[in-house]
């Protein structure tokens, strides 16, 4: 949720949410059950890794950058 709120503005960053505005019902019709959510995390993990800017390049510059308090723009 951190990294997402880093890399594409949305009204709200509960996976439920995201899961309807970002279309994800197709790979998982249901919410709040491991297997859906997981693949509903995966789908907006892609989403945020594609908008990163390409100056991080390590895990830890991920990690330090999803925990940063500038919100995307």
């Amino acid at each position: 949720i951190d990294l997402a709120k880093r890399t594409f503005k949305s009204e709200r960053y509960g996976l439920a949410y995201l899961r309807e505005t970002l279309g994800l019902e197709r790979y998982a019709p249901t919410h709040h059950r491991a297997y859906a959510d997981a693949i509903s995390a995966y789908h907006v993990m892609q989403k945020s890794l594609k908008n990163l800017p390409h100056s991080i390049t390590s895990a830890d510059m991920l990690i330090r950058f999803s925990k940063s308090k500038k919100i995307a723009t």
